[in-house]
Order: structure tokens, then C-alpha cells, then sequence
């Protein structure tokens, strides 16, 4: 976490720099955006434990109930209207996550409870950055995440006792992860931020297919038509709520 926050830092100070734009670092300190770094530091922290402690597909099931937590949350917050075809498009795209992860849900433990907090703290970030005033760019409030993330990392480095040095094989890892992490914070802070939440949440069950597609190149996992089928059903809900809106707008 130390690694991802440090190496994210310095990307998006970059960028910063290369935008011409100035680390107000009031900005910080700004309520919605003191909400964004809490939900953070309980997503990343959360997350790892769960990751570490519990079955993956158990976790990615869990972590796919954050659309659907999301967009309660924009309807309670932010005022958002939901039509009756977006929440039927959500609750069909959940369907098709249970349909792929069927399998997975024998193996719920208690470790798995911290993926519901992780879910928890991921929409408290994207509710801190709807809130959060234009002013403050995308760009900062990306840099501002990852400054939370090097010093919580820090932090739980010192108190389990530090670490170790990489390889060079860990080391190529952590690069790709920086790079990987860095361009997709940042793109959704500013999805968050440009379209309502309850929009673009239905895109989020896509994740499931990433992690399909990674299963199979690096564990080397063999798909089963539930997945096939699950995996369809939530690509397609999601399509269907951005054809939708395109044709609304």
C-alpha cells in the first residue's frame, strides 16, 4: 500500500505540474474531500485484509454489491432521480455477478465481512467527490488520495514490523500496479464527478469480467457457462443503462 501510494504521488504530481495546476493544499482539508481520504483508507485497508484473509471469488462477489450501494447512496444524498429501467438494469446486472461467483459463496467467513467494509468506504470516496467543489480538480483529488494511501501504508508497515525489498520480479509488479492504479484512479474521480453516480455504478459490474479474463491468463482458472452466461447478463445491463442515457441526452 506504501508503494502504491508513493508511486501514484509522484505520477500525479506530474501531472500537476505538467497541467500547470498549483497542490492547494487547503484543499485537503475540505469536508467532502476529508470523506473522500476516510473512504479510502477503509476501502484500501479493508480490501487488503479481505484479499489476504479470504477466498478471492468470495471478495469479488461481496465487492460487486458497491452499484447498488452506490447509487442508494445517490439517491440519499445527492438528491438523485431513479427511474424504474435503471434499477431494473442494476438488480439484472447483480443477478448476472451471482451467476458468475455462484460457486465462490460457499466459502463466506468472518475475514469476508471486511470486503463489505471495503464496499463501504468505496462509496463514501465517490460520494466525497460528486460533493466535492469543481474548483478542486479531478487531478488533485487523485493526488490527494494517494498521499492518504503512502501514510496509511506507512503507518501499517511500522506497526507489523516493516518489510522487506522487493525483487526484481516484485518490483516489476508494484510498477505495473502504480501504473495500472494511477490512470484508473483518476478516471473514476472524474467519472463520479461528470455524470451522475447512479450512471456510471452499472459499470462497475464489468469488473467481474477483468477478473475473469485474469483468472484464466494467470491462474490459469477453466470458465464453465455460468460464467459465460453471468457474465453477458451484467455486461449487457450495463450497456443497456448507457444506451439509455444516450438517447435521454
Amino acid at each position: 500500500m506504501m508503494a502504491l501510494g508513493v508511486g501514484c504521488s509522484l505520477v500525479y504530481l506530474l501531472m500537476l505540474k505538467q497541467a500547470g495546476q498549483k497542490v492547494v493544499v487547503r484543499s485537503f482539508f475540505l469536508r467532502s474531500v476529508l470523506i473522500r481520504n476516510a473512504g479510502e483508507i477503509i476501502a484500501a485497508c479493508s480490501m487488503f485484509v479481505a484479499l489476504a484473509l479470504s477466498s478471492f471469488s468470495t471478495v469479488t462477489a461481496i465487492i460487486q454489491t458497491l452499484p447498488l450501494l452506490l447509487t442508494l447512496s445517490a439517491v440519499l444524498f445527492l438528491g438523485e432521480q431513479v427511474g424504474i429501467h435503471r434499477i431494473v438494469a442494476l438488480v439484472i446486472g447483480f443477478i448476472g455477478v451471482l451467476i458468475v461467483i455462484r460457486p465462490g459463496m460457499s466459502g463466506f467467513d468472518q475475514y469476508s465481512l471486511m470486503a463489505l467494509l471495503a464496499v463501504v468506504g468505496m462509496a463514501m470516496r465517490d460520494i466525497g467527490a460528486r460533493l466535492t467543489d469543481s474548483s478542486v480538480s479531478s487531478l488533485l483529488l487523485s493526488f490527494f488520495s494517494a498521499i492518504t494511501l503512502a501514510v496509511t501504508g506507512a503507518i501499517m508497515w511500522l506497526v507489523t514490523g516493516g518489510g522487506q525489498i522487493p525483487d526484481f520480479t516484485t518490483a516489476l509488479y508494484l510498477i505495473g500496479l502504480v501504473i495500472a492504479a494511477a490512470s484508473g484512479l483518476m478516471m473514476v474521480t472524474q467519472s463520479v464527478r461528470i455524470a451522475e453516480i447512479s450512471v456510471v455504478a452499472p459499470f462497475r459490474y464489468v469488473r467481474i469480467i477483468y477478473g475473469i479474463g485474469l483468472g484464466i491468463v494467470v491462474l490459469g482458472e477453466v470458465v464453465d457457462r455460468y460464467t459465460i452466461i453471468g457474465s453477458l447478463i451484467t455486461v449487457s445491463a450495463g450497456l443497456y443503462i448507457w444506451m439509455r442515457e444516450n438517447k435521454r441526452a
